[in-house]
């Protein structure tokens, strides 16, 4: 028996035919490719800036006690006096100014000084009392405190110098950091601060403090802590006295 095998020219046997991926799906699976990819990375930004606003908030949350404990709890003290252990001098000088703003007009100020009766300021603990003064003010972020004292062997004092640096030794507190700005005015508008005429004394200061911004969203965005701080002193003398 024969086998008839016919074999034609010019033409191989059929096979799977492999071939890569054309130009126009190359490009639709860049473009894909990069929508993804643009996606992760903006999940990601935004996963990061909300975490780091929160963790901004917690600390603007946690300064806002710290300031409500120390400068509002400080600045009642203002004008304040122990009068069994100071000098009557010392008596006069509370009386004459018990605070004064740094800079600025009559009404604002972006610096507060007070004075009291006290055993210790901002910065240092002491064994009697003595006339405290602190000044309040905000520098390179932060909200700072000078402290110091007048020491009982310093003459007396008056007029524009009653604030000089040649009084008693001074130290710097920082109280906290992320302060963009801070401003103090008077209450009432049009008071002093003052002791002599009662009916015309200060009966505490507004306080409005600037904190560092949240970074989310477009630009930056402030954020405010308004407070109010009474002169227990002097609030206690014009209740003594019938004055409204």
């Amino acid at each position: 028996m024969r086998i008839l095998v016919v074999v034609y020219p010019g033409r191989a046997p059929a096979r799977n035919a492999v071939r890569g991926f054309s130009l126009v799906e190359l490009m639709v699976a860049m473009v894909l490719g990069i929508f993804l990819i643009g996606a992760v990375i903006v999940t990601f930004v935004s996963g990061r800036a909300a975490s780091t606003d929160a963790e901004i908030l917690s600390r603007m949350q946690e300064n806002a006690r710290i300031v409500s404990e120390h400068l509002i709890r400080d600045l009642r003290n203002a004008g304040f006096q122990d009068e069994l252990s100071l000098t009557f001098g010392r008596v006069g000088l509370l009386n004459r100014e018990f605070a004064a703003f740094g800079k600025d007009g009559e009404e604002l100020g972006t610096e507060l000084k007070i004075r009291y009766s006290g055993r210790g300021h901002c910065g240092e603990r002491f064994d009697r009392f003595v006339v405290v003064e602190n000044r309040y003010y905000v520098e390179d972020g932060e909200l700072r405190c000078d402290g110091r004292h007048i020491p009982h062997d310093t003459p007396d004092i008056s007029g524009n110098d009653e604030w000089d640096d040649r009084l008693g030794s001074g130290e710097t507190v920082t109280i906290i950091s992320g302060v963009s700005g801070i401003l103090f005015q008077k209450l009432p508008n049009g008071c002093e601060f003052s002791l002599e005429n009662m009916s015309d004394a200060c009966v505490g200061v507004h306080v409005t403090i600037d904190f560092d911004g949240l970074r989310s969203g477009v630009g930056v965005e402030t954020r405010t802590l308004e407070l109010r701080a009474a002169f227990r002193n002097v609030v206690v003398e014009r209740m003594n006295r019938n004055i409204p």
